[in-house]
C-alpha cells in the first residue's frame, strides 16, 4: 500500500510540474520580446533627445553668434556717417583709444547676452572664448578701403554735381606752382636790365613791388577764416595698423573712373576757403587735398601759385594772340624811353607784358576767391585791366561775376591731376582730423573696421563643445 501511494504522488508530481511548466512559457515570451523592444525604442528616444538638443544648441549658438556680429555693426560710428556717409566700427567707441581687443569684448558681450535671453533646461550653452580671426580697416591698402565705400555711395546713393563740367575742362589746364616761381623769375631778368637805364616810374617795376604782398591782395573782399592742425601724427605719415582680410578687392580700386568718382565724392565731401563743409579742423580740406600742409595758410598758397600759374600762362597766350594789347606795351615803352634805346625798349615791352599778365591773372584769382568764374580757354574779352591801369589794379580785387569755373571746381581739375594714391592718404588725413576735433581726441582711422570675421568656442550639456566661426560685414 505505501508503494502504491509513493508511485501516485510521484505520477502526481510529475503531472503538476509539467502543467505548471506549460502554463509559464508563453508569458515569459511575450515578456522577453516586449523587454528586447523597450530597449531598442529606449536606445531610438535617446537618439532623437540627444540629435534635438544638439540641433537645438547648434541652432541656439548660430543665432547668438550672428545676433552678437549685427549687433556690433549697428555700434557704426555716426558721426563717420552723418559727416562723410562711411559706414564703419570706431573700436575707440567714443571714448578713449580703440582697438581689437575692444571689439572682441563688444562681441563676447552681446552674444553672451543673446545666449541668456534664450536658455531652457533641456538646452544650456555656454560661451568659453571669443576670437577676431579677420578684419579689414579703413586704412588698409594706403586708403583702398575707404576710397571703396566712397565710390559705392556715388554710384548708389549720391549724385554727380561736378563730374560732367569737370569732363568738359579736365584736357587743358596745367597747374604746376614751379611755373609761376618761373615766371617770377623771368620777369626780374627783364627787371634787373632796366635798373641801369636810368628809367622812372616804370610801371612794371611797381607792380613787382606790390606783388610781395600778394597774400593781402588776394584776399581783398574773401571771407573765412586760416586755421593751424594742432597735431602732426596724421595717417598719410605715420606707420598705420594692416587688417588681416585676405579676400579684400580694394586694392583693384585705382582705375581712372573709380578716381573721377572719388574726386566727385570728395567735392561735395570736403570744404574749401569758399565754401564750408561742417566743423572741419582745417578750413581749406581740398587744398590739404592737393598739398598735405598743416595749416590753411601753407596750403592756399600753394593753390594761389598753382592757379596764377594757370591764369598767367593763359594770359601770355592772349597777349601774344592780340595785336592790340602788344600795341600798348610798345605805346608805354615808347612814352618812357627814347627812340635811340632800342633795346631797353624791347626790354620794357616785356616786363610790362610780365607786369600786365600776372596783374590780369592776380585780378582774377581773387574774383574765384570771392565767389566769381573764371573761364580755361584764353579769350581776349575775358581781360578786366587795361594797360593805362596797371599801377590801380588793387583797386580791381574783391569783384565776383565772369563766366567759366568756380574756385572750386578749379580745385576739382587739380585733384583730378593728382595721384589716386595721394588722394586715398590725404582722405584719411581729413577724416581723422575731423572727428577728432568733433568727437574724439583719440580717433584713428586704421582702427575703424568695416569686415568682421570672428570665431566662438562654446559649452553644450552634458560636456559637449562646439566651435562656430562667422563673418559680416557693411
Amino acid at each position: 500500500m505505501r508503494n502504491y501511494n509513493y508511485v501516485k504522488l510521484t505520477v502526481l508530481s510529475y503531472l503538476i510540474g509539467r502543467t505548471g511548466r506549460a502554463r509559464s512559457e508563453k508569458p515569459a515570451e511575450i515578456t522577453v520580446f516586449l523587454s528586447l523592444m523597450l530597449s531598442v525604442l529606449l536606445s531610438f528616444i535617446y537618439v532623437l533627445i540627444r540629435g534635438s538638443r544638439l540641433e537645438a544648441s547648434k541652432y541656439k549658438i548660430e543665432s547668438a553668434m550672428d545676433a552678437g556680429l549685427t549687433s556690433c555693426l549697428s555700434e557704426y560710428s555716426k558721426e563717420l556717417y552723418d559727416r562723410f556717409d562711411l559706414l564703419y566700427i570706431d573700436t575707440a567707441y567714443r571714448s578713449e583709444e580703440g582697438g581689437i581687443d575692444r571689439l572682441s569684448e563688444h562681441l563676447s558681450a552681446y552674444v553672451e547676452e543673446n545666449l541668456r535671453d534664450n536658455q531652457s533646461g533641456l538646452v544650456r550653452v555656454s560661451l568659453m572664448d571669443t576670437r577676431i580671426t579677420e578684419v579689414e580697416l579703413a586704412s588698409d591698402h594706403e586708403g583702398g578701403d575707404i576710397m571703396k565705400q566712397a565710390v559705392s555711395y556715388i554710384e548708389d546713393f549720391g549724385e554727380t554735381k561736378y563730374t560732367e563740367i569737370l569732363d568738359k575742362n579736365s584736357g587743358d589746364p596745367d597747374f604746376d606752382p614751379k611755373k609761376h616761381k618761373d615766371f617770377l623769375r623771368e620777369w626780374d631778368e627783364h627787371l634787373a636790365e632796366l635798373r641801369n637805364v636810368g628809367l622812372g616810374g616804370n610801371p612794371a617795376e611797381r607792380v613787382r613791388e606790390m606783388s610781395y604782398d600778394r597774400q593781402y591782395l588776394l584776399l581783398q573782399g574773401t571771407s573765412g577764416s586760416l586755421y593751424k592742425l594742432n597735431y602732426s601724427d596724421v595717417p598719410s605719415k605715420r606707420q598705420l595698423e594692416k587688417g588681416s582680410h585676405i579676400g579684400s578687392s580694394s586694392a583693384n580700386i585705382n582705375s581712372h573712373t573709380d578716381n573721377d568718382i572719388f574726386v566727385e565724392y570728395l567735392m561735395q565731401k570736403l570744404g574749401c576757403y569758399t565754401e564750408d563743409a561742417g566743423e572741419q579742423a582745417l578750413r581749406c580740406e581740398l587744398e590739404y587735398m592737393l598739398f598735405g600742409k598743416l595749416s590753411d595758410k601753407e596750403n592756399l598758397e600753394e593753390v594761389f601759385d598753382a592757379l596764377l600759374s594757370h591764369r598767367e600762362e593763359i594770359n601770355r597766350r592772349i597777349f601774344e594772340n592780340s595785336p592790340d594789347m602788344i600795341e600798348e606795351a610798345e605805346r608805354i615803352a615808347k612814352d618812357s624811353l627814347p627812340e635811340d634805346k632800342q633795346d631797353e625798349r624791347w626790354r620794357l615791352i616785356n616786363a610790362v607784358k610780365y607786369a600786365w599778365v600776372y596783374a590780369e591773372a592776380f585780378i582774377e584769382v581773387n574774383r574765384m576767391l570771392c565767389g566769381g568764374q573764371c573761364s580755361t580757354k584764353p579769350l581776349r574779352s575775358c581781360v578786366i585791366l587795361p594797360v593805362d591801369e596797371l599801377l590801380r589794379f588793387p583797386e580791381y580785387l574783391g569783384g565776383d561775376g565772369g563766366k567759366g569755373l568756380t574756385y572750386k571746381e578749379y580745385l576739382g581739375l587739380m585733384l583730378r591731376k593728382c595721384s589716386v594714391s595721394e588722394n586715398r592718404k590725404r582722405f584719411m588725413d581729413i577724416v581723422e582730423m575731423d572727428i577728432r576735433r568733433k568727437e574724439n581726441d583719440l580717433f584713428r582711422i586704421d582702427r575703424c573696421v568695416e569686415y568682421i570675421q570672428a570665431e566662438c568656442f562654446f559649452q553644450c550639456g552634458y560636456g559637449l563643445e562646439k566651435r562656430i566661426q562667422r563673418a559680416a560685414a557693411y
